[in-house]
């Protein structure tokens, strides 16, 4: 919308100056009183223009801004989008085969997987408890 304001401002501003042009031949110079005036005009004109040319560039530099910061935040939104998938899956997959190894192990180590998996703070941690559940299942012979 700002976009379409400047450009009827330099379309007028440039019709204006093309009309002072056609009224300052050498013909039509007779008919201005005051030659002084219309220079002023002229020179206002062209300062309107460099105005709007300035406007013009401060919002190519905000655009820039608004698309840099939108790119950034959809690269956020979709690493928080995959984190959430993989540690969804990786929760699935526990509860799942928890509920495979539940016959053939004690509440008491189900409840301790619980809670380690709980406890868990890193990579070792849960490199650890699949390890013991993949023990489990193979000694169980469960797939």
């Amino acid at each position: 919308m700002q976009k379409d304001n400047i450009d009827k401002k330099v379309k007028k501003s440039i019709l204006h100056i093309k009309t002072l042009k056609e009224e300052l031949k050498p013909n039509k110079l007779e008919k201005k009183v005051n030659v002084k005036e219309e220079l002023q005009r002229i020179v206002k004109t062209e300062t309107d223009l460099i105005k709007i040319g300035e406007n013009v560039s401060k919002l190519k530099n905000y655009l820039i801004v608004l698309y840099i910061s939108s790119s950034f935040l959809i690269l956020i939104l979709f690493y928080h989008y995959a984190l959430n998938t993989s540690v969804s899956s990786d929760n699935l997959k526990f509860r799942n085969d928890l509920i495979k190894i539940t016959p053939y192990v004690s509440d008491i180590k189900i409840n301790t997987l619980h809670a380690k998996w709980t406890l868990m703070k890193n990579k070792s941690d849960y490199d650890n408890i699949n390890d013991e559940i993949r023990q489990l299942k193979i000694k169980h012979k469960i797939e």
